[in-house]
């Protein structure tokens, strides 16, 4: 059996952990169809009507777009793909509590404000995170370990659909 040196297992590990961030990036995002049609969402909201449905959903899509264009890419640069990742995770943790908490009164605003800064901290760890793993990564296998990262999130996605 061949044993591998630990850099090499670092970085193993490092895209398992990295596969397993992208599962449930994924799992959050195929979920969503599941939970706007359980009775206890839909009472937890107020009964929201499609279009309200819709802003939910929509929504987060929008904060990933501001991420892309005018967050991700400065953080990257000034902070490093590490830390970026890092603060995505931050901020997806926070909005989470959110999401969560959205109950009541105002459960409607609570979640989309949620909603949009998830959108913001995934906007973050999504490109910082495959660049990192290019980075660490050794020329010829790059393939190899950033498609982990991939293959994370469509299984997760699978998962939520599921």
């Amino acid at each position: 059996m061949k044993t591998l040196s630990k850099a090499v297992l670092r970085l193993h590990l490092l895209c398992i952990f990295f596969a397993i961030g992208s599962f449930v990036w994924g799992y959050h995002i195929g979920i969503l169809s599941s939970v706007l049609v359980h009775p206890g969402f839909r009472r937890a909201m107020g009964y929201p009507t499609a279009s309200e449905k819709g802003v939910i959903t929509a929504i987060y899509y929008l904060g990933t777009w501001v991420s892309y264009i005018f967050v991700s890419h400065p953080v990257s640069d000034r902070l490093g793909r590490r830390y970026a990742a890092l603060i995505g995770i931050i901020v997806v943790a926070i909005a989470t509590a959110f999401e969560a908490g959205a109950n009541g009164p105002g459960a409607y605003s609570i979640l989309i404000v949620g909603r949009i800064i998830s959108g913001l901290g995934i906007g973050m760890i999504s490109t910082s995170v495959p660049l990192y793993q290019s980075e660490v990564a050794p020329a010829g296998k790059r393939g190899k370990y950033v498609v982990l990262n991939h293959v994370g999130f469509v299984v997760g996605l699978a998962s939520g659909f599921w």
